[in-house]
């Protein structure tokens, strides 16, 4: 379930919500991948958090972006 928050802007109010982390095959409903892409899919912008520790930063990055690339090409752009 995404955790919503507000968050204040100098003068504006903005809702963010933190999306449980998508894994390989999100776009094609593996695990809750479709469920997840869909809350994404509402969202005007984007910000993606990858663990540091991560020995594979880079394709986890792009695991991120390709997901969300193939549930809605406009999404990924």
């Amino acid at each position: 379930v995404p955790q919503l928050g507000m968050v204040r802007v100098d003068d504006k109010e903005l809702v963010m919500a933190d999306i449980p982390g998508l894994i390989e095959g999100a776009h094609i409903g593996k695990g809750l991948g479709t469920q997840f892409l869909g809350h994404v899919e509402r969202c005007a912008g984007l910000i993606h958090i990858i663990d540091g520790n991560s020995k594979h930063i880079i394709k986890d990055y792009k695991i991120i972006r390709n997901e969300i690339r193939a549930y809605k090409e406009k999404l990924g752009s």
